[in-house]
């Protein structure tokens, strides 16, 4: 988590930034955490969300999160924009969708795109995006 720090207060740029937490000590009985976390241009963590809908069997090895969907205001280019994220599969479920603020401009939803899944995902962010009118950044493994 360090590193992400100190790479957003080289450019002074903000970051989201997802994260695959792996219980290394033991402490969550090996489950892992899949979150994002919201870095500011000082370089410290100003918010963060755990991915809450998990998909059955496959991240069964996951911490669910609490369902709280944060936001955030951001200045870029004079304007401020408030940003909003959610994880992969948390997409997949339009009354969770609906809980996002409904005066955020961008939702951030990074995943873990595979040639299978990709245009699903492409038509569920299409239908995200026109349906709560909101920009939908969504970065994924492999670009």
């Amino acid at each position: 988590m360090e590193e992400h720090q100190v790479l957003a207060d080289a450019p002074h740029e903000p970051l989201v930034i997802g994260l695959d937490v792996r219980d290394t000590d033991g402490s969550e009985n090996g489950k892992s955490i899949n979150k994002i976390v919201f870095i500011g241009t000082d370089g410290e963590i100003l918010n963060s969300y755990q991915k809450s809908r998990l998909i059955p069997l496959i991240e069964s090895n996951y911490i669910r999160g609490d369902g709280q969907i944060p936001s955030n205001q951001l200045e870029l280019n004079g304007k401020t924009i408030k940003i909003a994220y959610l994880i992969c599969y948390d997409s997949n479920f339009p009354a969770y969708i609906h809980r996002v603020d409904t005066d955020t401009d961008i939702l951030f939803l990074p995943s873990w795109d595979w040639s299978s899944i990709t245009k699903i995902h492409s038509k569920i962010c299409q239908t995200i995006a026109i349906e709560n009118n909101i920009y939908v950044l969504k970065p994924t493994y492999d670009g």
